[in-house]
């Protein structure tokens, strides 16, 4: 089994210059304030602030990340230099511990690949993508504690391991089925068992004192149990998050099947070559020469995209591979069945549409990359002589350290494309496309007219303009959204507009089509809009592009 020496560094010397390089070119660019960033900066704000999560706050994940963030607030500043900062530390912490778990099964060569695709593909991936500033902090944490626990127990640590599943879970309960890798990875019955047990009591009792005299009803509507009783508009997102939408599914399944074909076609092309094996030279050139031509003809997306969509079935593929040899009794296939396992269990959530450029996508398909590379760049090599099995394993994983150079461009495009800066007490950001202009507008007015704590309200979920200001909305719930809002939700909204009668809300123009055809004030938040129609008018009107904005000042 591969053992990590001084001449095998490069994969992370790799891993580093990547995060390094990438980080300065998308420096406070990561992420559109008209999205999930809004409430990774409010809730811990409010936290901090010694509101109660669910209680006085709503977020439906776990108490970790919220609170480990609101932590840096008390003790920083709640800034988006605090939070910058944090967000650095957590995405490195996690390219660190899924590239570490996977040093224990990969070559150099295939360490180096999954390396390569993790920080220089997904972990900067546009379009809300990024893992600094990702759509979810318990997301990413989930994912980092989760290899931590894998790394752990392949050391022999069981209870360590047991203690970094409890703080994925903690993140997000939706974790727990990666922690069945973690248990294989600890290498017994007995072992995986411990590690189990000590992660689900751990993150019970944690959970029972976080949940602790708040009702059932309000965990449901506001907190963590949402997903029990999941509204339409859910399950509209979540089947387009997963390529399950009638509107998408073909083209997810051809560029799941292209993907597939093009990576692992190289892999058999490449040991083929090197070991030369006329026959499976052939069937690798060919499914090859299939992906590469479905994904420019059919697809008509860039090679990298391609190969991206491709990473569920190869994990599936590897866990099965895996499973077989494991089953023929070899001992070195025990890890790479278990880092599919974990993979697999966030991979699942958009196995259809594993798009780079997709919010959601880099976070869930990061994690295949250990097994992945070990089906691409360990196995399949094994077919040649064992004397050139290094060097077929450089040459079927060439196109994962390619993956980077190829993908700069679209990073460079997206991230140093022009923008506005938009600046408050808090720090300045400079969000992507026309909301720069239209939020240094609306920050200028309100700077100018003088806000306070709890005195603005930013709808729909446009809340980082609230954080940018260094004040806190009065709404228990920020996200005022298609299936956020139900009517007890909807209801509860208005009473705390009645009660805070906050000075101002800014209105700003939010399509939510990923939830389906539905209109604010008609299909949702009927309420609030009834509020904002009988107590407010119009103070200032604002434009950039196609995006609007609305300052209504009250009555």
């Amino acid at each position: 089994m591969p053992v990590p020496t001084r001449a095998r560094r490069g994969d992370l010397v790799l891993a580093a210059s990547l995060f390094a390089g990438l980080a300065a070119l998308s420096w406070l660019r990561w992420a559109s304030f008209q999205g999930d960033l809004s409430r990774e900066w409010t809730v811990p704000m409010r936290l901090a602030a010694g509101e109660r999560l669910w209680k006085d706050v709503g977020y439906y994940y776990g108490p970790l990340a919220p609170y480990a963030v609101a932590g840096a607030f008390r003790a920083f500043g709640a800034t988006v230099a605090t939070y910058a900062g944090l967000g650095l530390l957590a995405a490195a912490g996690t390219m660190a511990a899924l590239l570490l778990a996977g040093r224990r099964f990969l070559t150099p060569a295939a360490s180096a690949g999954a390396a390569a695709v993790a920080v220089g593909v997904l972990a900067f991936a546009p379009e809300n993508g990024a893992f600094v500033a990702p759509y979810a902090m318990a997301a990413l944490l989930a994912i980092g504690f989760a290899w931590s626990a894998f790394l752990l127990a392949s050391s022999g640590r069981v209870a360590l391991a047991g203690l970094a599943g409890a703080l994925a879970l903690l993140a997000k309960p939706e974790a727990a089925p990666a922690l069945l890798g973690a248990a294989i990875a600890a290498g017994s019955w007995r072992a995986g068992a411990r590690l189990l047990a000590t992660a689900g009591l751990a993150a019970a009792a944690v959970y029972a004192v976080a949940m602790a005299g708040i009702p059932f009803g309000d965990l449901v509507s506001y907190g963590p149990l949402r997903h029990f009783a999941m509204p339409p508009e859910f399950r509209e997102l979540y089947l387009r998050v997963s390529g399950l939408h009638p509107a998408l599914l073909l083209r997810g399944i051809g560029g799941l099947a292209a993907g597939a074909a093009l990576l692992a076609g190289w892999s058999l092309l490449a040991t083929g070559l090197v070991s030369r094996r006329a026959r499976l030279s052939a069937s690798g050139g060919a499914l090859f020469a299939a992906g590469l031509l479905a994904s420019a003809l059919v697809l008509g997306e860039p090679v990298v995209t391609t190969g991206v969509r491709g990473l569920p079935l190869l994990l599936a593929a590897a866990g099965l591979v895996a499973f077989v040899d494991l089953r023929r009794g070899d001992p070195s296939a025990r890890l790479p069945l278990a880092a599919a396992l974990l993979g697999l269990a966030f991979a699942w959530r958009t196995a259809l549409w594993t798009v780079p450029a997709f919010p959601y996508a880099p976070l869930a398909a990061v994690s295949a990359l250990p097994a992945v590379a070990w089906l691409l760049g360990v196995r399949v090599p094994r077919a040649a002589p064992e004397a050139i099995r290094p060097r077929a394993s450089i040459l079927a994983a060439a196109p994962l350290l390619l993956a980077p150079i190829l993908f700069l461009p679209r990073l460079v495009l997206f991230y140093r494309a022009p923008r506005t800066e938009v600046a408050g007490p808090a720090g300045r950001w400079l969000p992507p496309g026309d909301e720069g202009e239209l939020f240094s507008k609306v920050a200028a007015h309100l700077l100018k007219a003088g806000v306070k704590d709890r005195d603005l309200v930013v709808l729909p979920e446009a809340g980082a303009l609230g954080f940018l200001l260094g004040v806190r909305s009065p709404l228990r719930f920020e996200q005022v959204l298609p299936g956020h809002v139900d009517a007890r939700v909807d209801r509860d909204l208005a009473g705390d507009l009645d009660r805070a009668r906050p000075t101002r809300v800014v209105f700003v123009s939010r399509p939510t089509p990923e939830y389906g055809p539905v209109v604010f004030g008609r299909d949702y938040a009927v309420e609030v809009a009834a509020r904002l129609a009988r107590d407010y008018v119009v103070e200032e009107r604002f434009a950039a592009g196609e995006m609007t904005a609305v300052v209504l000042r009250r009555r």
